[in-house]
């Protein structure tokens, strides 16, 4: 982020914050952005929202007092403000995050920050862009978090199409479950967005979705489908 956005004057606050590596990614934060393989938290601010325009997230890093950046463009903030033809659509469209598609959410993650967040999104959004969709499910995603998974996307709201019978879900392990030995997921403890298989099934070395009783044998470099036999040193295997 330059000093085109900032201003020459600005200081960001302090945030901790540590070089991105396979390791150390999820320890990412600040001006950096957070390093978690997911575009949509990386405007997380220090006081733990997330924001949805470069504007506004920057601001959430300066320090009171002399060099404070002016506010003369204070309208990237409102962008519902700016265009305000939009304001109907963005609400009618964000509504949503109040209605009965998240109520199991209402009662874990305040909705509030982010209808706001929404319509600031909804009302800035460039033309053939989906801006929309990632504020829900960065909602979505926060609530999942918290315990409560609502089937919210639909064929036409929000689609993604998961292939080999895999579904889509907003918080699940790091690293995949695979047929044969578990992996070691190392530090990567946090939850991801993505396709996975669904609970109490594997992902099989043909990327399908299949029971633990599916899963091939693996002996040396060799594969083996279920239920089958070879011999090894005179041993039946």
């Amino acid at each position: 982020m330059g000093p085109a956005t900032l201003g020459a004057a600005c200081t960001p606050s302090p945030s901790p914050w540590r070089t991105p590596t396979s390791s150390s990614g999820t320890q990412v934060q600040g001006l950096c952005g957070t390093f978690t393989q997911n575009q949509q938290d990386d405007f997380l601010t220090p006081a733990g929202d997330v924001e949805t325009s470069i504007a506004a997230f920057a601001s959430k890093f300066q320090v009171a007092g002399k060099g404070r950046c002016p506010s003369e463009d204070s309208a990237l903030l409102s962008p519902c403000t700016t265009h305000s033809q939009r304001h109907a659509f963005a609400e009618a469209a964000c509504a949503i995050l109040h209605s009965s598609v998240f109520q199991e959410c209402h009662r874990l993650v305040d909705k509030e920050p982010f209808y706001l967040r929404c319509l600031a999104a909804v009302c800035g959004c460039d033309p053939g862009s989906d801006c929309l969709c990632p504020v829900l499910s960065a909602y979505a995603r926060r609530c999942a978090q918290e315990g409560a998974s609502p089937p919210w996307r639909n064929q036409t709201l929000c689609p993604v199409m998961c292939p080999g019978g895999q579904e889509y879900r907003e918080c699940a392990p790091a690293c995949g479950q695979h047929c044969g030995k578990p992996e070691d997921c190392g530090e990567l403890g946090s939850c991801v967005a993505g396709c996975n298989c669904p609970l109490g099934l594997l992902w099989d070395p043909e990327g399908q979705c299949v029971p633990p009783s599916l899963c091939p044998c693996q002996l040396g470099a060799r594969r083996y489908a279920p239920g089958s036999a070879t011999m090894k040193e005179c041993n039946r295997w």
